[in-house]
């Protein structure tokens, strides 16, 4: 009886949180999203790209060509609709083309760069592009400011792999993650076979270029079940905080990592679940490919926003 008591209780809690939570979420969703907010969100993912593809020694021919010219255009929209010319958006936008249009010798769209640039009077700069960092330079800091400043995605790797111990130990510091009550719902999938690896690795060909071979790949997910229906997001929040404190105890260990975005029931995620058999109870948050960096490391900039566009002081 107490079992049929729990699992009615459950399956009315859910009518009861998740169906009007989840409306209500797609309809502030559907109410607030504006053209406006889509192509300012196609403009850092459009730089973003760029930036990315800057840092192959081998691009393909003509690469970007396309993406530039979709991100001049956009930002030629937002300032023609009265954005702010000193926003980050605008100045991120035009930085990274510059770079990629002296990189790839496309003169017309400089030219095009520098007219906006004069017209707007847009005289700020942000670092754009590629950065060379030794390996020694990766791990270079003296204390915890500089240890979390000095942390970034490293996407080439040597062929030397993490060994099982040095995973397990960065697992254990990142168990040190807060979670709601104490829940720790966390799990991480890992190898170290390298057939195993070469699989997983095949599974992410289409959305990342692995220019020195494929790295190790960590699968974090969080139990759904350790929640109730009206704390149906706080699997992915405690998730993302594990996921966070993962990266920084492998770069305390002079281990590079990158995390790898994953989109819920789509390639490759149902074959990630088949094949490292994840649980039905478990979401995926990322992945995250670990190793040890090259000699020389070639990163994107990645300009970062000042506080006061992060602050809202109440």
């Amino acid at each position: 009886m107490e079992k049929f008591k729990s699992w009615v209780h459950v399956r009315l809690a859910f009518c009861k949180n998740i169906i009007p939570l989840t409306w209500r979420y797609f309809c502030t969703y559907f109410k607030s999203i504006s053209y406006h907010q889509i192509i300012l969100r196609d403009v850092l993912l459009l730089s973003h790209a760029l930036e990315k593809g800057l840092i192959y020694n081998e691009p393909k021919p003509n690469w970007g060509i396309a993406k530039a010219n979709s991100l001049f255009d956009k930002i030629e929209y937002l300032l023609n609709n009265n954005m702010t010319p000193t926003s980050f958006e605008i100045i991120e936008g035009l930085s990274v083309l510059e770079i990629y249009s002296i990189k790839n010798k496309q003169v017309q769209l400089s030219n095009k760069v520098l007219s906006l640039r004069k017209k707007y009077l847009i005289f700020d700069i942000y670092p754009a592009g590629r950065i060379e960092k030794t390996s020694s330079e990766l791990f270079n800091y003296n204390d915890a400011e500089s240890f979390i400043r000095s942390r970034r995605s490293v996407r080439f790797f040597t062929d030397r792999l993490v060994d099982e111990n040095k995973i397990l130990q960065a697992i254990d510091i990142a168990n040190s993650t807060p979670s709601a009550c104490n829940r720790q719902p966390c799990k991480v999938y890992y190898s170290i076979d390298t057939d195993t690896i070469s699989e997983m690795g095949n599974f992410f060909l289409t959305a990342y270029r692995f220019e020195t071979g494929i790295p190790q790949l960590l699968v974090v997910t969080s139990s759904l079940s350790l929640f109730s229906s009206d704390e149906y997001l706080q699997p992915l929040v405690n998730g993302g905080m594990y996921v966070s404190y993962l990266l920084l105890a492998f770069h305390s260990m002079g281990i590079s990592t990158t995390p790898l975005e994953m989109v819920s029931f789509k390639a490759p995620e149902k074959d990630i679940r088949r094949k490292l058999g994840i649980n039905d109870d478990e979401v995926i948050v990322s992945a995250i490919a670990i190793g040890y960096p090259m000699e020389t490391n070639n990163l994107t900039c990645g300009a970062r926003r000042s506080a006061n566009d992060i602050a809202i002081k109440y």
